[in-house]
Order: structure tokens, then sequence, then C-alpha cells
């Protein structure tokens, strides 16, 4: 699975889904239509999740049709953005990094998020060096190396 990094001032969770869809459709990972159906799921199933330590993670995803080739296009924040909980959708949790995830086998979404919450999120240390990262090709090589 290919890996994108980007660094993002992005303002809001639109800005940075756009910026993220941006870096996978103009590279051919995903079609035109996967942007507004990211929006549109998350209105249904929003995707924020508070971990422990100090920064939290946001992770938008749309169904398998809208992929043409897997990847993660992997956004770390300036300055977090607010964004509603996957446990709760009336709670507002300050996000800091978002894996906009394209999948496109069915079965393996839940691995890969499986995968995500074990090699990544259940670990603050590796969580507080991916968001201090200023170098994005380590931090790429850090990704494939967790989720590979």
């Amino acid at each position: 699975m290919d890996i994108f990094v980007l660094k993002s001032k992005a303002k809001n969770k639109r800005e940075i889904v756009h910026e993220l869809f941006s870096l996978l459709f103009e590279s051919g990972y995903v079609k035109e239509t996967y942007e507004e159906a990211i929006h549109k799921r998350e209105l249904e199933f929003p995707t924020a999740l508070e971990l422990q330590g100090s920064f939290n993670v946001a992770i938008p995803h749309a169904e398998t049709e809208y992929v043409n080739k897997p990847a993660i296009a992997f956004g770390i924040l300036e300055n977090s953005i607010e964004w509603e909980s996957m446990e709760d959708p009336d709670v507002l949790i300050p996000v800091h990094l978002v894996f906009l995830l394209a999948i496109k086998v069915p079965e393996l979404v839940v691995p890969n998020l499986k995968a995500l919450s074990d090699k990544i999120f259940s670990k603050p240390d590796i969580v507080a060096e991916l968001r201090n990262s200023n170098d994005f090709d380590r931090t790429r090589k850090t990704l494939v190396g967790l989720l590979t």
C-alpha cells in the first residue's frame, strides 16, 4: 500500500480532507467522487478518535467502490481542528493527525483499521513522533514499516 505524507495548515475537516483527497486523486488512487463520499460517510459515521497521550487522530474513508488502488494519505496538522468523535458524534475532539484511507478490497477495511489501532494509535510515543515529524520521507518509511 502506498503512503503519502503532507503537513497541513487546514483550518477545518473539509480543507484537510480535500488536501489529502487531492493527493490520491491526482495520482489515480481514487475516483473523483471519493471526496464527496467521504463527507457523506462522515455525517453518519464520524471518525475522530481520542487517544491516550497528547494527540488525537481521524481516519476518514469511503466505500471501496470509490477506490482505484489502495493507499493512505497521511496529514500532519500544524494546528488541531475540531472533528466529531466516532464514539459520540455530539462530542468534538481536537484532531492533530489524519489518516485518509483508500482501501480497494472490502474485506481489508477492518484489518487495516485494526493494524492502525494496534501498531500506531495504541502507542503514544509513535503518535507523538509522527505528529512532530518534519522529515516526510522518514515518516512515510516509518508508516510503511509499521503497516506492512
